[in-house]
C-alpha cells in the first residue's frame, strides 16, 4: 500500500488521480479549500470501498500558514509518503494580495508547492521509491520571470502571472533535485489542455477564451493517463519533465540551474521575512 498526498485533489486531474489510487488500495490524503467538494470526494471514496483510506484536509494553499497547518494534518495521518502530487491552481483576472502579503498566484501556484515539497521531505525519504509529481507547464524557459517583481505589482495580467508560475515550478524542480536525496524523484508534468473545472475568477474576456479552449480540450479521463503512469512507476532520474507524454531534455537551455539556485535563495528570503513578521506580531 502506498501513501499519497494530492494538493488540489477535490476536482479535475487531482481528484481523478486520487480516486484511481484509492481504487488500487492506497491511502490518499487530499488537500483542498472547499469542504463541500471534500465531502464529495470522501463519498466517492466510500463508494469505491476506500472510505477508510481516504482523508480530506481543508486548507487554502494560498496561505503559507494554512499550508503548514495542512502539512501538520498530513503528518497526523501518515508516517511515510510515497507520492506528493501538486495540482492546486486558481486563475485570477484581477490581482489579489493575500493577508500574508503575497500575490495570490505566486502564493498558490508556486510558494505552496515549494513549502509542501521541502517540509514533507522527511516523510518522502521514508518511502522506498518516493516521488513529487508537480503538474505545471515544464520547458518554457525563464523569459516570463520578473525577477524584480515576482508578485506583478506593476502590469499584472492573470495569464502572465500563470505563465511565470509554470516557469518558477520548473526552477523549483531543478533545485529540489539538486538538494534532495537522489532517490526522491521529481517530475514536472504538463498533460495539455484539459476540460476540467478550470478553477478561476475570470473577467468576461477571459471567460470567453476559456469556453473556446474547452472545444478541443482533452477529457479528464484521457489526460490523467500520464499522471497515473508516473504514480504507478516513478522514474529513477532525480528530475524528469513530461509534456503531453513527451519526455523533455532537462539539461537543455529551458532548465537553467543558475536561475534555479537564484530562485531558491529569493524564495527562502521571502519565507523568512514572513516568519519574522508573524513572530513580531505574536510577541
Amino acid at each position: 500500500m502506498k501513501h499519497i498526498v494530492v494538493a488540489g485533489g477535490t476536482d479535475g486531474l487531482g481528484r481523478a488521480a486520487a480516486l484511481d489510487r484509492l481504487a488500487k488500495g492506497d491511502t490518499v490524503v487530499v488537500i483542498g479549500r472547499n469542504p463541500v467538494r471534500g465531502a464529495e470526494f470522501l463519498a466517492a471514496a466510500e463508494a469505491l470501498g476506500g472510505g477508510d483510506r481516504a482523508h480530506f484536509v481543508a486548507a487554502d494553499l494560498s496561505s503559507i500558514a494554512a499550508t503548514r497547518a495542512a502539512i501538520a494534518a498530513v503528518r497526523a495521518r501518515v508516517t511515510r509518503l510515497d507520492a506528493l502530487v501538486l495540482c492546486a491552481r486558481h486563475y485570477r483576472s484581477e490581482r489579489l494580495v493575500t493577508a500574508e502579503g503575497f500575490e495570490y498566484t505566486l502564493a498558490l501556484f508556486y510558494l505552496s508547492r515549494f513549502v509542501l515539497g521541502y517540509d514533507l521531505l522527511d516523510l518522502l525519504a521514508a518511502a522506498p521509491r518516493p516521488l513529487i509529481l508537480n503538474v505545471a507547464g515544464p520547458g518554457s524557459g525563464t523569459g516570463q520571470i520578473r525577477w524584480g517583481d515576482l508578485g506583478f505589482a506593476q502590469g499584472y495580467h492573470g495569464l502572465r502571472a500563470l505563465s511565470q508560475g509554470g516557469q518558477l515550478n520548473d526552477l523549483l524542480g531543478i533545485e529540489f533535485a539538486r538538494r534532495a536525496p537522489a532517490r526522491v524523484a521529481y517530475v514536472l508534468l504538463h498533460p495539455g489542455v484539459v476540460d476540467t473545472g478550470l478553477s478561476g475568477d475570470y473577467d468576461p474576456e477571459m471567460a470567453a477564451r476559456i469556453e473556446a479552449m474547452r472545444v478541443g480540450a482533452q477529457s479528464v479521463e484521457r489526460a490523467v493517463g500520464p499522471i497515473l503512469d508516473v504514480l504507478d512507476d516513478p522514474p529513477v532520474a532525480p528530475l524528469t519533465a513530461i509534456v503531453q507524454g513527451k519526455v523533455l531534455d532537462v539539461r537543455g537551455p529551458a532548465f537553467d540551474p543558475v536561475a534555479a539556485a537564484r530562485l531558491f535563495d529569493e524564495t527562502t528570503t521571502l519565507l523568512a521575512r514572513l516568519s519574522q513578521t508573524v513572530g513580531a506580531v505574536e510577541r
